[in-house]
């Protein structure tokens, strides 16, 4: 009886021992997952920062050298707060016009390091691209714009934004419609054919004067002006039909002969250029015929059909005026001309297009302040010298990065 005692005191003593062996292993296994969590958790926080500081960095990194964009990404990380002692190595590679960056760390385990494994290594990498947009130049061309030189810089500055926002990659894609009180389309057979075009009921085609009169037009001499649209189909961009055609002038009016051609989504940047050099001054402020003619350019339909549909790229406008409604076939009143202004901005917006506005030392605040898509939206350039620097900061917004894992 007392062996038999003896033996249940051993084999409970065993058991004791082969338990307490085997808790060793499982203890280790749950601290290496704990271990292991943190390094996933450290993994998650690093790749959220680095797809932030690449973004962050995308637009400026065109003037720097791999090592500037990578210690740009560093410190961006580090002020994030990620410990400065477990971030390592910051690496930057371009592909055309991608970037891409990886960023590597070590991370403390706490219960792993008994086991001789103190840190576990972690990387995230992140690529950026360019967003495609379609954007569209909406300028004055009105007779203000040949005083001293706004229209020399102007054009400069309209070059050099192509210049930085072009890219080889083809994501900008360029329209552009000067206006005055009309807009000038090139007189080609294409436009002379064009269905959208009123042009009567006659062979030769009617003309809708400034009084509402209607005249023969000749297509042969005809300069390549049309006016608004008529009411209230002027402010939007209703398909059109009989009632709602774009209506052709056989002479421009005054001196709009001078200002530049309207040239379709798609111009390639080099034509767009040269489109720009050739643009001149003359004629009334009609912000309302520049709108609704940028708004139609941005959407599929006649008169322009080449824009994509919503949703699938970014559409843009850019709206240029020095300044005030003046006048347009309807109206002289500088309040009405504005209301309809206004009106046509709430179009375009609501078609989901971004407008971006430029007052030129003299542009009407107000209007444009409304037009623009928001605050940060609307630019004013307060001298002639201004004006390059304004649109530097379009051709950075219109850049607009977006990650591509």
């Amino acid at each position: 009886m007392n062996a038999l005692k003896r033996f249940r005191r051993d084999c409970k003593g065993s058991v004791a021992i082969i338990f307490a062996l085997a808790i060793v292993p499982v203890v280790a296994a749950i601290g290496a997952a704990f271990d292991f969590a943190r390094g996933v958790q450290k993994r998650d926080e690093l790749q959220a920062l680095i797809d932030s500081a690449l973004l962050s960095v995308s637009r400026s990194s065109v003037t720097m050298s791999d090592d500037q964009v990578a210690a740009k990404i560093r410190a961006y990380i580090l002020s994030i707060g990620y410990p400065a002692g477990e971030l390592g190595t910051v690496t930057i590679s371009r592909n055309g016009q991608t970037l891409s960056a990886k960023a590597t760390a070590k991370v403390p385990t706490t219960v792993m390091k008994m086991a001789g494994i103190k840190e576990l290594n972690i990387e995230a990498k992140a690529t950026a691209r360019w967003a495609k947009a379609e954007i569209v130049l909406v300028l004055d061309n009105s007779g203000s714009m040949g005083s001293g030189n706004r229209l020399t810089m102007l054009k400069s500055a309209v070059k050099d934004f192509v210049d930085k926002s072009a890219g080889s990659d083809n994501a900008m894609v360029y329209g552009m419609v000067p206006f005055a009180q009309a807009v000038r389309v090139p007189v080609t057979q294409a436009y002379k054919d064009a269905v959208w075009i009123d042009w009567g009921t006659s062979s030769s085609g009617s003309e809708d004067g400034e009084d509402g009169s209607s005249t023969q037009i000749n297509k042969s001499t005809w300069q390549g002006c049309l006016i608004d649209r008529p009411q209230p189909y002027h402010t939007d961009d209703t398909f059109y039909a009989d009632s709602k055609k774009y209506p052709a002038i056989q002479s421009c009016i005054g001196d709009e002969t001078h200002i530049g051609l309207v040239q379709d989504l798609g111009t390639t940047p080099a034509n767009l250029k040269a489109a720009v050099d050739a643009m001149g001054s003359g004629g009334y402020t009609n912000l309302v015929i520049g709108v609704a003619w940028g708004h139609a350019m941005l959407t599929k339909q006649l008169p322009f059909v080449h824009a994509s549909a919503p949703g699938e790229t970014r559409r843009i406008m850019i709206l240029m005026t020095d300044g005030h409604n003046t006048k347009n076939r309807f109206s002289n009143s500088e309040t009405t001309l504005d209301g309809w202004t206004k009106t046509a901005c709430k179009a375009a917006k609501d078609a989901g297009i971004e407008i971006y506005t430029v007052g030129f030392i003299g542009g009407d605040a107000d209007v444009l302040s409304d037009c623009a898509s928001g605050t940060g939206n609307h630019l004013t350039a307060a001298t002639v010298n201004d004006i390059g620097n304004v649109f530097q900061q379009l051709a950075l917004a219109v850049r607009r990065p977006i990650l591509s894992h």
